[in-house]
C-alpha cells in the first residue's frame, strides 16, 4: 500500500538523521523535508526555515502552518507563561473579585487612553529634541533636559534613537570609525584558521560566546532557541499513521519537521536572526577590544541593545558604555574584575548609609551584598528583572551613570525592608532569587529619586575602596 512504502522512505531518512540523543555538544537546526508519496516521485531540496513552530494537532491545515507568529508583549517577549526574559507574568488583578467585569474593562480602556495621550505628547518633546540634538548636545540646558525627560522614561519608539544618540553612535558609524565594524567582522571569521600567534585565545573566546548565545534572553522572539520546537521521533511516527490525512490536498506530500546537526562553525557573516546578530556583535567587539575579549554579561547587555537598534549601532553603543563615561564599565569585565569588587563596595556602603537597620540585620545574618546584588549591579538589571524596570534603568544610566544604579538597588531593598528584618539567612536569600518578579519600575522608580544619594557619595566610597586596595598591596 502507498502508506508502506511512504513509512520505509520516512524510516530511511530519520535512521540517516544523527539523533537528539547522540552524545554531542552541537546544537540541533531544524530541516523542513518534504517527502513525495509514491503516486507522485518528485524531489524536494531541503531549506532552513528560522522558527517554526509545532502545532499541537497534525490535520493538513496545521502541516501548512507548521510556521506561525506567536504572540508577543511590546518588547517582544513570548506571552505563552512567561514574560520579561524568563519573569513569570504577574496578572496583579487575576486574583482579584471584580464585581462588575464591563466596569472594570471601562475603567482599564479610559486608563490606558489617558497612557497613549501622555506618550504621544513625551513622543512630541523627543522628536523635537533629536532633531535639534546635534546643535544643542553641548549646552547646559539641553543636558538637564535631557536628565528630566529620561528619568520619566524614553517612549518605546523612540529608545533605539536617543540611546544611539546619548553614546554618540551616528557620528561615529558615519565619520570616527566608519566601516571598522565590518573590517573587525572579516577578522572574526578568520578565527580557528590558523595563522595568528593568539590563535588560542581567540578561539576560547569565540567557543564561549557561542555557548552563552542560547541562554540570552531564550523567550524572547528574537533570540529563542529553536530546539524547543522540535518534534519527537514518536509524534513524527504518530504523525505520519494520523487518520486526519496528513497529505497535502494538493501536492499529494507531507511537510514533516527533522532535526540535523548545525555546522560546527556557525556562518558569522552570512547567518539571519537575532542570534546571528549577537554572535556578530560580540564577536566583533573580542576583536576590537582583545584584552577585554568577552565576559558573560555582556552578552544580556547587548540583546538588549539589538532589541531597539541594528547590530552596527548596538556593537559601537557597547564600544561607548565599556569605555566611556559616564558608564565606564571596561574593568567590570576584565581580566581582574577590578571594577566589579569596587561596585559591590560601594552598594555595600550605600546600604549602610541610607539603610542602617537593615544593613545590620543582614550583617547578623552573614549575607554579603555578593550574594544577592551582583547581577543587579553587574549587568544593570538586565537579567531576572521586568524588561520595562531594564529598559528605563539603560534610559538612566547612559545619560547619568552609575547613581541610578545604586538609586534602584536601594529601592528595592527599601520597599522590601519590613519583610528582610523578619527573615532569617535561608529566607532572606530564597527572597532575593525571586525578587525580579515582585519588581514594579514606576513604583521602584518613585522611591528611587526620593533617596536622597548624590554623586559625591558614590565618588566618596569609590575613592575609599581604592585607599584599601592600595594599602592591602604594601
Amino acid at each position: 500500500p502507498p502508506i508502506y512504502f511512504l513509512r520505509i522512505i520516512v524510516l530511511a531518512l530519520v535512521l540517516m538523521t544523527p539523533s537528539a540523543t547522540t552524545h554531542s555538544t552541537m546544537p540541533l537546526s531544524p530541516v523542513f523535508v518534504k517527502v513525495s508519496t509514491p503516486t507522485k516521485t518528485r524531489h524536494y531540496p531541503t531549506s532552513r526555515v528560522e522558527q517554526p513552530q509545532r502545532r499541537r494537532t497534525h490535520s493538513t491545515d496545521d502541516l501548512a502552518s507548521l510556521i506561525t507568529k506567536p504572540k508577543t508583549d511590546r518588547f517582544g517577549f513570548l506571552l505563552e507563561n512567561e514574560s520579561e526574559h524568563g519573569v513569570k507574568r504577574r496578572h496583579s488583578d487575576t486574583n482579584k473579585k471584580i464585581s462588575d467585569p464591563e466596569k472594570a474593562l471601562v475603567a482599564k480602556a479610559a486608563k490606558q487612553r489617558a497612557l497613549d495621550k501622555v506618550t504621544k505628547r513625551r513622543e512630541k518633546k523627543w522628536v523635537n529634541m533629536i532633531r535639534s540634538w546635534e546643535k544643542n548636545k553641548n549646552k547646559k540646558k539641553h543636558q538637564q533636559r535631557i536628565l528630566s525627560r529620561v528619568r520619566k522614561g524614553i517612549p518605546d519608539k523612540l529608545r533605539g534613537a536617543v540611546w544611539s544618540l546619548l553614546g554618540d553612535v551616528p557620528n561615529t558609524i558615519d565619520f570616527t570609525k566608519k566601516g571598522q565594524y565590518n573590517e573587525l567582522l572579516l577578522q572574526a571569521e578568520m578565527v580557528g584558521r590558523g595563522g595568528r600567534t593568539d590563535e588560542d585565545a581567540l578561539v576560547q573566546v569565540r567557543d564561549t560566546i557561542e555557548r552563552d548565545i542560547k541562554r540570552t534572553f531564550p523567550n524572547h522572539i528574537m533570540f529563542k532557541d529553536l530546539q524547543e520546537d522540535r518534534i519527537s521521533e514518536e509524534e513524527f511516527d504518530e504523525l505520519l499513521v494520523s487518520p486526519t490525512n496528513t497529505f497535502d490536498k494538493n501536492e499529494n506530500e507531507v511537510a514533516v519537521v527533522i532535526y540535523t546537526k548545525e555546522e560546527e562553525t556557525p556562518d558569522l557573516l552570512n547567518s539571519a536572526g537575532g542570534q546571528a546578530s549577537l554572535r556578530r556583535v560580540l564577536r566583533a567587539y573580542s576583536m576590537y577590544d582583545q584584552e577585554t575579549g568577552y565576559c558573560q554579561g555582556m552578552n544580556f547587555i547587548v540583546a538588549m541593545f539589538l532589541t531597539f537598534m541594528t547590530e552596527e549601532e548596538a556593537f559601537w553603543l557597547l564600544v561607548f558604555i565599556m569605555n566611556d563615561q559616564p558608564c565606564n564599565m571596561r574593568n567590570m569585565f576584565g581580566s581582574d574584575m577590578s571594577q566589579s569588587s569596587q561596585v559591590l563596595h560601594v552598594g555595600s556602603r550605600l546600604i549602610e548609609q541610607f539603610l542602617p537597620k537593615l544593613a545590620k540585620h543582614l550583617h547578623r545574618e552573614n549575607v554579603h551584598i555578593s550574594m544577592y546584588a551582583t547581577h543587579w549591579l553587574l549587568t544593570i538589571y538586565t537579567t531576572k528583572f521586568p524588561f520595562e524596570l531594564v529598559t528605563r534603568v539603560w534610559d538612566c544610566f547612559l545619560a547619568e551613570g552609575w547613581k541610578i544604579v545604586y538609586r534602584i538597588m536601594l529601592a528595592i531593598l527599601s520597599v522590601h525592608e519590613r519583610k528582610l528584618l523578619k527573615m532569617d539567612f535561608e529566607d532572606i536569600l530564597g527572597f532575593f532569587r525571586d525578587v525580579g518578579q515582585k519588581a514594579e519600575a514606576d513604583k521602584l522608580f518613585e522611591v528611587a529619586f526620593k533617596i536622597q544619594l548624590k554623586n559625591k557619595h558614590v565618588k566618596k566610597y569609590e575613592k575609599e575602596y581604592l585607599l584599601q586596595e592600595k594599602e592591602n598591596k604594601r
